[in-house]
């Protein structure tokens, strides 16, 4: 474990700097499989319930694991969940790694993407959050007096300026040089910082900063309070953003391989739960009830007004948007070597679900 735990250390602190990326998808898109049908109901789950850990962040990306625990999801499917929090995404790929937990919701980020090319075969399983259309809870904000004054107003307007980022060379700067690029800019154009995502608030109240890569509940909150305007999301920049998967652990899906179909039914179903209630306004006091609960949002009226996550009821993931991603961190470095994305991703156990349950009606 200590060997395994040091070599994922050793990848999260790789970083280089590099040529530009090349240009996204025009049209990134969720991934296809043939139209399922629901089939006869599935053998009786197994008895007891099979023990499972879950890692998650208790974020409001996580709405298909909690909802699921809490209507009962899972425990119908004979699993018994046990949920473990973590601090960040990436801390989650070594207890993955080492069997101390057997799911979790992070990131397909370059600290996946080393680890898996080193013979450590966690799979991407499910969508677990995108900048879907409508769903852009990633989002720029812009310092609230730096737009009144009308000083920024467009992305040329970006040069030069302080801008906060959670950490070097990750998702929110393949965002923000997407951004820098419609106005002929690079990263090197701005001044980069970086730090956690509440602390980007202070900094934009102190002046400390220009502007922010932030993540729902921030943004809302940083309007609330006149600290910033909530300037571009992401769905706007890079539409369909794959931002957080579900992974299956090695030991889990190749032991457990009927755990590891049942899990996603009930996965599944909890997304669906969600779909309904934030788009299409079925049961969403209940499910804000729910995330309220459960998540680190706790105020109701904030999941009234907040951007939320964009999940797939259909549990599939944007291979386009992870082979994109893929490239901007070879380019740079951060990644050595290019796996492939058709390999990392198994959408068996998706396609299990759907065989039970059928396509989502949209």
């Amino acid at each position: 474990m200590r060997a395994v735990l040091t070599l994922l250390l050793a990848i999260g602190l790789l970083a280089a700097c590099s040529p530009a990326a090349p240009s996204p998808p025009a049209t990134p898109t969720a991934g296809a499989g043939a139209a399922a049908s629901p089939t006869a109901a599935a053998a009786a789950p197994p008895t007891p319930p099979v023990p499972l850990k879950v890692g998650l962040l208790f974020s409001a990306s996580d709405g298909g694991i909690l909802i699921g625990v809490e209507r009962g999801y899972y425990r119908e499917e004979g699993l018994d969940i046990e949920l473990v929090q973590f601090d960040t995404g990436p801390s989650m790929f070594a207890p993955l790694a080492t069997g101390q937990i057997d799911i979790g919701g992070p990131s397909p980020d370059a600290t996946f993407l080393n680890a898996y090319s080193r013979n450590i075969p966690i799979k991407i399983v499910a969508d677990k959050g995108v900048n879907s259309p409508g769903h852009g809870f990633n989002a720029i904000l812009v310092r609230k007096d730096l737009w009144d004054s009308g000083e920024v107003r467009d992305y040329a307007d970006l040069r030069g300026r302080t801008i906060a980022t959670l950490a070097p060379q990750n998702a929110q700067e393949i965002q923000l040089e997407l951004a820098l690029a419609r106005a002929n800019l690079r990263l090197e154009d701005v001044r980069l910082v970086h730090m956690p995502f509440p602390d980007m608030l202070p900094a934009l109240a102190n002046r400390s900063v220009d502007l922010a890569m932030n993540i729902e509940p921030f943004p809302t909150l940083a309007v609330e309070r006149g600290i910033a305007v909530r300037w571009k999301g992401i769905d706007e920049i890079y539409p369909n953003h794959q931002i957080a998967a579900m992974f299956y652990a090695p030991h889990f899906y190749q032991a457990q391989p009927e755990a590891a179909r049942r899990f996603m039914v009930g996965y599944l179903r909890a997304v669906r739960d969600y779909v309904d209630a934030f788009e299409r306004n079925r049961g969403r006091a209940e499910v804000i009830e729910i995330m309220t609960r459960t998540t680190t949002v706790k105020d109701p009226a904030i999941w009234e007004k907040m951007v939320t996550p964009g999940l797939n009821p259909d549990g599939y993931v944007n291979v386009e948007s992870l082979a994109y991603d893929q490239e901007w961190y070879l380019a740079r470095g951060v990644v050595r070597e290019r796996v492939d994305i058709n390999q990392v991703v198994d959408m068996q156990y998706v396609e299990y679900a759907l065989s039970r349950l059928g396509r989502y009606a949209r």
